[in-house]
């Protein structure tokens, strides 16, 4: 789940903050130095900071058999492009919250049947949909069952074969207005990744696949992450940790939009220089690792800056 996709949507230079900044609250948790790596930093944290690891990838392997559906269901990973995978517009089933103005999403199942799929997509759906309430986004999903080999790095998992993922997306594009596809993988690994217009999340587990797609996608829309305890220095500031004098533009325009600031806290330092954030970090779905007790702001798990610099996004795009 460490994206770099909102680097994307962001100036390199910074901007000032649009209104005045309350007095921060310390971060009960204790405060972090984010941009120092030492010996005893774990893999992961050298690896996001920018460190050379020697990590190797580890192949997934889906659980599902999928059921042979037509000419297509069960596809070899190509060794070179192929020019289209046969899919029709019928072969999407089209989300009941489709609108013009949305941001489409289109999920695709990788190892399961041709009956798992409309029951775990359904479910999932339904899910992500509540997640989601308020923010310009509608969820369609592949019917057929579909077959690729994947890899992963730690908690990052990518297509074996970028060609066949390209020629999936491009393929469902011609057929059905997507902005971005959405891989999901049985398998009982909890993994995540964004990746420009497509993430990849594993979906053994109803309750996590809800919880990893969630975040990726709103990686997709501009987010950063706050939780991690390693950045390189150009990271900060982002959405989610930013320096008093400066934060980037999506955050400063959402600030404005809200027309108040929310509580902000010192997190920690970052080459010496104190880093902040909006919202209480432990009901954060960017804060910490997994959020707990209800969040002040209401049901949703996106705080109110979240959601409007998620709509700037998708009015952007």
């Amino acid at each position: 789940m460490w994206s770099r996709i909102y680097e994307a949507k962001r100036a390199v230079v910074p901007v000032a903050p649009p209104v005045s900044l309350p007095t921060a609250i310390t971060n009960q948790g204790g405060l972090y130095e984010y941009c120092v790596i030492n010996e005893n930093s774990p893999d992961s944290s050298r690896h996001m900071a920018g460190t050379d690891v020697p990590d190797m990838p580890v192949p997934i392997n889906p659980t599902g058999t999928p059921e042979v559906v037509r000419e297509i269901a069960t596809l070899p990973v190509p060794t070179k492009p192929a020019n289209k995978i046969p899919i029709s517009r019928s072969d999407i089933e089209v989300s009941k919250r489709f609108s013009q103005k949305n941001f489409h999403i289109v999920i695709v199942g990788f190892g399961f049947s041709k009956t798992e799929i409309p029951v775990v997509m359904a479910e999932l759906i339904e899910r992500i949909q509540k997640n989601f309430e308020g923010v310009d986004v509608d969820f369609s999903y592949l019917k057929i069952p579909m077959e690729a080999e994947f890899d992963h790095v730690g908690p990052e998992v990518y297509f074996k074969n970028e060609s066949y993922k390209q020629n999936l997306f491009d393929s469902i594009r011609a057929v059905y207005p997507m902005d971005s596809m959405i891989s999901g993988i049985n398998t009982n690994l909890g993994l995540g990744t964004s990746q420009g217009t497509s993430a990849i999340f594993t979906i053994n587990d109803m309750y996590v696949a809800t919880f990893i797609m969630t975040h990726e996608i709103g990686h997709q829309f501009g987010i950063g992450d706050g939780y991690h305890y390693s950045y390189p220095p150009g990271w900060i500031p982002n959405s989610e940790l930013f320096y008093l004098d400066q934060m980037p533009p999506n955050l400063a325009r959402a600030v404005k939009e809200l027309g108040h600031t929310p509580p902000m806290y010192l997190m920690g330092t970052c080459q010496g220089k104190p880093v902040y954030q909006f919202y209480d970090t432990k009901f954060n779905i960017y804060g910490d690792w997994e959020p707990t007790g209800p969040n002040p702001w209401g049901d949703s798990p996106f705080t109110p800056l979240q959601i409007l610099i998620m709509n700037d996004y998708i009015r952007d795009r």
